[in-house]
């Protein structure tokens, strides 16, 4: 190798790099642009531009939660009527209950007194029947001797 070539140091110069221009600020539809991280100074927003900035995305954040506040609100309202409406529905069941449980015990009163009638019946089948001749008998005498 040569000595020469080796201590000797070449010099490029590059062309000085164009400052980057400012990303726009962020629009209110909720999409924000930001400007990727570099560590260049001098490309970075001003204090004014990142006060603007600032104020944009705290607007928005005000927009935003006052839409939450809204829908919240909403809901609050529509869960405070389920709930209403529960209520009635609970006493229209409780009350359907309690007319059911009476009408339950009516017809197993009901039941035995038909039992008890059923049962008379069976024992005094014989006595009924010879009552009910006896008196188609006496329906068709006076019916004859008339």
């Amino acid at each position: 190798m040569n000595a020469d070539a080796s201590s000797s140091s070449v010099t490029v110069s590059s062309p000085p790099a164009a400052p980057s221009p400012a990303p726009p600020p962020p629009r209110f539809s909720g999409e924000h642009n930001y400007a990727p991280y570099t560590d260049d100074p001098e490309a970075g927003y001003s204090s004014e531009e990142m006060v603007l900035q600032q104020r944009h995305i705290i607007d928005d954040q005000d927009v935003h939660l006052d839409v939450l506040s809204r829908s919240i609100t909403r809901q609050r309202d529509l869960s405070l009527q389920i709930n209403d409406e529960l209520d009635v529905h609970t006493g229209l069941l409780e009350g359907l209950d309690d007319d059911m449980d009476r009408t339950g015990s009516n017809l197993t009163k009901a039941r035995r007194r038909l039992d008890r009638v059923a049962r008379g019946a069976k024992e005094h089948g014989s006595t009924v029947m010879i009552a009910l001749l006896i008196l188609v008998l006496l329906i068709l005498i006076i019916v004859f001797k008339t």
